[in-house]
């Protein structure tokens, strides 16, 4: 691990940069290949929309196609504002005005026996209903399962979510418990997967139609969607885990097949795409909607989601003392970019980030399960070197 990448901010940012300023990031990520922390990464860097950087090392080459994991979560989140700018979707409207599953919602409490000293799950009903903003942000009550082993986490790990399609997976999801009244805490969960689910009713078309012909179409991101085609399969990097301290190559992480179209369009969790293409989804939120004349949202939309809509909920992994807009984490530190900043990854090691304030977006890509943290030290290494 390169020192460089571990220090603050010591200085303003100064105008464009020249190439050999990104010496020590290139150096730091060509280390990290030499000693196994991962195989291979692409990276690349725009700023006021002029690329600083673009940069692989390992056997890869810059148009590799990523399983991006948790990062389909802010294009759900996207495609969810657009109906929102269209007035058809409102963010404080009860869920089940979309979705009449998730009407009279029940709430799992534990209550313990005083002879038998035994905890028991009952439910009661919800003070409130989720509402579609609780889906952007987490607090909907929902949860994902496999992060915890409460009754509801077993249930949801138990039930039959993934054999159907996105409309079965809610309505099985609405037939279970809450683990939480919905609007007190925060908890990462399937609420993003949901939130697809609401863009599919209301916006007519499957989550996947509905991307390609309001995001990816008008961005230009050729090498997204849910699927990979056949002649672009051998773009896709292999997926690995460390086990011993060893990085062993595994099968899918989860997802299906690339070459299969699914029958579950996954909103938090689903999609491919390359570090160009997610970079043009980044720098489309860094001008306040819009890209190279394309207008994806309005500039008060893109403000809003980049507003903390958490406020002082707790709960799980809330990473690094962020606040939390829609769909995506903010900064909320003085050790790295801007405090605003959006950013989030996926679970097998990608990152991005969207600085609004210096219109500098990054993205990482790796292909390493459960590695998460990797790129937030790229990204200091990056605002290091422009600090210099």
């Amino acid at each position: 691990m390169s020192a460089l990448l571990l220090l603050p901010l010591l200085a303003p940012l100064t105008a464009a940069p020249t190439e050999d300023r990104f010496e020590d990031v290139r150096s730091a990520l060509a280390q990290d290949v030499e000693k196994g922390v991962y195989r291979s990464v692409v990276v690349a860097v725009d700023r006021g929309g002029e690329r600083l950087l673009t940069h692989t090392e390992g056997d890869i080459a810059e148009d590799a196609i990523f399983r991006i994991f948790s990062m389909t979560k802010p294009i759900t989140a996207v495609a969810a504002l657009i109906l929102v700018d269209e007035g058809k979707l409102d963010l404080d409207a009860p869920l089940a005005e979309y979705l009449p599953e998730f009407a009279q919602m029940q709430v799992a409490v534990s209550v313990k026996d005083e002879e038998t000293k035994q905890r028991t799950m009952q439910t009661v009903d919800a003070e409130r209903a989720i509402s579609v903003r609780d889906l952007f942000r987490h607090t909907s009550g929902l949860t994902y399962g496999f992060f915890g082993t409460g009754h509801v986490d077993q249930l949801v790990q138990q039930a039959d979510l993934y054999s159907g399609d996105l409309e079965h997976f809610s309505k099985t999801l609405a037939a279970l418990p809450l683990k939480h009244q919905p609007g007190v805490q925060f908890e990462y969960s399937l609420s993003c997967d949901i939130l697809g689910r609401v863009v599919e009713v209301v916006g007519g078309k499957p989550l996947d139609e509905f991307f390609e012909a309001r995001i990816f179409g008008p961005l230009g991101m050729r090498d997204t969607g849910f699927s990979v085609a056949k002649e672009k399969l051998h773009r896709i990097p292999p997926l690995y885990a460390r086990q011993a301290g060893e990085l062993v190559e595994q099968t899918g992480g989860g997802m299906p097949p690339p070459q299969e179209q699914p029958k579950l369009f996954l909103g938090g969790a689903g999609l491919y795409s390359s570090a160009a293409d997610y970079l043009r989804f980044c720098d489309m939120l860094a001008h306040d909607g819009e890209l190279s004349g394309t207008r994806i949202l309005k500039k008060e939309t893109v403000a809003d989601m980049f507003t903390d809509h958490l406020e002082q909920r707790g709960g799980s992994l809330l990473l690094l003392g962020s606040k939390f807009g829609l769909g995506l984490a903010l900064v909320n530190n003085d050790a790295g970019p801007p405090k605003g900043t959006g950013w989030w990854g996926g679970a097998a090691g990608t990152g991005f980030w969207i600085d609004r304030e210096d219109k500098i977006s990054g993205v990482f890509m790796i292909q390493n399960m459960m590695e998460l943290r990797h790129w937030h030290r790229f990204q200091t290494g990056v605002y290091r070197a422009l600090a210099e």
